[in-house]
């Protein structure tokens, strides 16, 4: 699969694009929001599925490209915190298969960790 072909295929599926700032051999990368990925209280965005392909030369010079994509969810998780979790090297031929239940990892994560910073929060305030 090509990199357009991988573009067009997030296209009809809903992601919005975004010029990219990795260095990973493809000017742009991808995001969506799903459902039920928790919100810090005040944030008016709420988490997105980040998409980053990767379109990088193999060793030894034989001419070929390894292609794949980084899939991650980052933001804000508490008042001080920021966090990320990212699955990587995910073939482009196998991304729209494996994506669901990729997301079902990326959110069972960042929701583990945003309740716990909330429960965290709620222990240290003055109030308890």
């Amino acid at each position: 699969m090509l990199t357009s072909e991988l573009r067009a295929i997030l296209a009809a599926d809903g992601w919005t694009f975004q010029h990219n700032m990795e260095s990973s051999g493809v000017p742009w990368g991808a995001y969506k929001v799903f459902p039920d990925f928790e919100n810090r209280p005040g944030e008016d965005r709420p988490p997105a599925i980040e998409l980053t392909p990767w379109e990088l030369e193999a060793p030894r010079g034989s001419g070929e490209f390894l292609l794949s994509v980084e899939i991650s969810v980052r933001g804000p998780v508490s008042q001080d915190e920021s966090g990320m979790f990212k699955i990587y090297s995910v073939p482009y031929e196998d991304l729209m298969q494996k994506l669901p239940g990729t997301v079902s990892i990326l959110r069972a994560a960042w929701n583990a960790v945003a309740l716990q910073a909330a429960s965290q929060k709620e222990m240290s305030s003055p109030e308890r």
